[in-house]
């Protein structure tokens, strides 16, 4: 069976003028169903029988004392278990880790409150009860046969996918509500839920359009001794195939959970999105996880994900940017060793270029002052002074005649090969002609010079040009020309 691939992107902090990664593990679920299906917002897409996958994200946020909250690189995000692999989940499970002493937990999301009784030395995963006395969890797993090519064919009821019993649940929350933990032997614990919220996006393979998947936080599982809580959210998408194969890749993006989604914006990173095999429930099965992209595999899966209609924004300074494309115009060594002398991934840098080239290009599409109109002109002059610190000794010894052979070369030839045919690179002379150029500029004799030398250089390299055609037929039009 195809693997399918997932791109995590990161978002881009303005506050904080950085790229934000959301550490998460990403879920799909291909199943399908034969029958009436709940609400799901979507539309059946092939006869009787509907196909689905169910994308899972799972991250890891924190509740503590001070209120503070946020989703959390310091720990690992827990690895999915079978019960995150089910098609959908109609309310949000309140689920109870960790140790606590005999009594009762008072839990808050935003403004519903629950109540949970604890049993002396009791582990809270399996321990805890509700204030009616049944227990806080469901047990057992949901039943789900297993069909072709890993899709599972789901029936039974839908509150089955539930882990908590009825009275721990709560609507799915929008992202914005505080969450509070407090215990029978006063710890309390509080904070707002992660500002941002996933969404994702179905890759398709075929002509199909891609489709946009509406994420819900459907599990909250709270470690009352660390407050530490684990976040699990769910979407479903419709499949043309069964098999899932007419999927590509699910691309994850943060955005803000009070704010309206806005898909040009967000997508502008996966670029830079960290690209990896979606995990799925025959990893959990086999207790491993999925296979790592390495290599050239992950190198192609990296640049599929450049098809965005707007790339993104430049995170290297102006200047050190400038830098590195300096050194990588002197052409001194291959592209690759000059890049890790620089400390710069390849593929790093191939992003930042196409975001500076993009910015460059249109410097008031991310305008909102009245400076960043002239980041090229700023751009310009970081890449000169780059540049003139790259001259190397032997250059100052080039002559006027020397500047009037290089330019008539390149203007009868291409560029590139006259350079290459000069022994000259690109580096080399546009510091020549500027310093050329500067000459002429405060000596009108030498400028008078200047010109008579590039008009006899032309006229040499035309004449050097007509010889190599050796007898050729000349276009006539053509000959004119480049005697005018």
């Amino acid at each position: 069976m195809r693997r399918l691939l997932v791109a995590r992107a990161p978002y881009w902090d303005a506050e904080r003028k950085a790229l934000v990664e959301v550490p998460a593990r990403v879920g799909v679920f291909r199943w399908s169903w034969s029958g009436e299906l709940p609400d799901l917002a979507l539309d059946p897409v092939m006869g009787n029988t509907l196909h689905f996958v169910t994308v899972v994200v799972r991250t890891t946020a924190a509740l503590d004392r001070e209120g503070a909250a946020g989703l959390q690189d310091g720990w690992p995000v827990a690895t999915p278990t079978a019960r995150d692999f089910v098609p959908h989940k109609p309310s949000a499970d309140l689920l109870l880790a960790g140790a606590a002493s005999k009594g009762t937990i008072h839990l808050r999301v935003g403004k519903i409150g629950k109540i949970a009784e604890v049993f002396d030395g009791a582990d809270l995963a399996s321990g805890t009860r509700t204030a009616s006395g049944t227990a806080a969890r469901t047990s057992g797993d949901p039943d789900l046969g297993r069909a072709a090519d890993g899709v599972r064919v789901v029936a039974g009821e839908w509150n089955r996918n539930q882990e908590a019993a009825d009275v721990m649940r709560v609507p799915w929350p929008r992202g914005d509500e505080t969450v509070s933990v407090t215990t029978s032997d006063g710890r309390a614990l509080s904070a707002p839920l992660p500002a941002r919220v996933p969404y994702a996006r179905l890759v398709s393979r075929t002509e199909a359009p891609d489709r946009l998947v509406d994420m819900c936080l459907d599990t909250l599982e709270i470690d009352v001794t660390s407050g530490r809580v684990d976040l699990t959210y769910r979407g479903v998408g419709a499949l043309q195939r069964p098999d899932g194969l007419d999927l590509d890749r699910v691309d994850v993006m943060w955005w803000p959970a009070d704010e309206p989604f806005v898909f040009a914006v967000a997508e502008a990173e996966i670029p830079r999105a960290t690209v990896e095999i979606a995990w799925e429930l025959e990893d959990i099965e086999r207790g491993e996880p999925p296979p790592v992209l390495a290599g050239d595999e992950l190198a192609a899966a990296r640049y599929e994900t450049w098809d965005v209609e707007h790339g993104p924004l430049p995170v290297m300074p102006v200047e050190r940017y400038a830098k590195i494309a300096a050194e990588l115009a002197e052409q001194r060594e291959a592209r690759e060793r000059t890049l890790t002398r620089l400390a710069v991934d390849p593929y790093t840098w191939d992003v930042e270029e196409r975001a500076w080239s993009q910015m460059l290009a249109d410097p008031e599409v991310r305008d909102d002052d009245d400076e960043r109109p002239t980041l090229a002109a700023i751009y310009g002059e970081a890449f000169r002074v780059a540049q003139d610190a790259l001259a190397r000794p032997e250059e100052a010894d080039r002559t006027a005649r020397d500047f009037a052979r290089v330019t008539a070369a390149m203007e009868v030839d291409e560029p590139a090969r006259a350079l290459v045919e000069e022994r000259v690179t690109l580096g080399e002379y546009q510091r020549l002609e500027r310093r050329m150029r500067a000459r002429a500029d405060k000596e009108p004799d030498f400028a008078v010079e200047l010109a008579r030398l590039l008009d006899e250089e032309r006229r040499r390299a035309r004449t050097a040009r007509r010889e190599r055609r050796n007898g050729k037929d000349e276009d006539p039009e053509e000959e004119e020309d480049e005697d005018s």
